[in-house]
């Protein structure tokens, strides 16, 4: 299962943001769930997690990643990227 298409993609993309306080491709980042699942074409097994896809949570979703971000990136920028710029 691990090395199924859908986590091989999933890991290929990892981190899915550059900013380390938006690490979840669901909630953080949704568009790169959607792309993951519209590359590989997986489909739900549990009869519930397609919800995830919809347009409207997807639209939520990306609502909150949105808001999220703009109170994280600037967080992420003055206080961790200068150190990990620092100890490249």
């Amino acid at each position: 299962m691990l090395k199924s298409p859908l986590f091989a993609e999933y890991q290929k993309r990892i981190p899915f943001n550059e900013n380390l306080l938006r690490p979840c491709p669901i909630v953080d980042n949704p568009w790169a769930l959607r792309e993951i699942v519209q590359k590989v074409g997986a489909r739900s097994t549990d009869g519930g997690s397609e919800a995830l896809l919809s347009p409207e949570l997807a639209d939520a979703l990306d609502r909150y990643a949105e808001a999220w971000g703009k109170v994280s990136d600037p967080i992420w920028e003055k206080n961790y990227k200068k150190e990990e710029t620092a100890t490249k």
